[in-house]
């Protein structure tokens, strides 16, 4: 088969959820009580990706911005802020990864 770089964009909606949480204080850790902050967040992403074909399977390379358009914060007062106070996720990320086909057409 060719080989080549395969460029490729990407965008939609994501979910995800919180599987920990934790705060620092004068390098110290300081717990923080789970009920503070929502289990799930939505959002949209967008990125970009080149892949190679490599032997058997592709080589990745992936640039992704994430936006958070849920407020994380379930409870402003437990903390003594206003109201109004409002955190939202946002993220940069760069990955890379190998893939492997499954089934019978291959890598194509």
């Amino acid at each position: 088969g060719e080989r080549g770089v395969i460029p490729s964009f990407f965008a939609g909606p994501y979910v995800a959820a919180r599987i920990g949480m934790g705060s620092t204080v004068n390098g110290r850790e300081v717990g923080v009580p789970s009920f503070l902050a929502h289990s799930f967040d939505l959002g949209m992403m967008a990125g970009i990706a080149l892949a190679v074909k490599t032997g058997a399977g592709r080589l990745h390379c992936e640039l992704r911005y994430s936006h958070g358009l849920s407020n994380f914060l379930e409870d402003p007062w437990y903390d003594g802020h206003p109201e109004s106070t409002t955190i939202k996720t946002r993220s940069l990320a760069l990955l890379f990864g190998y893939s492997l086909p499954l089934g019978k057409k291959g890598n194509q």
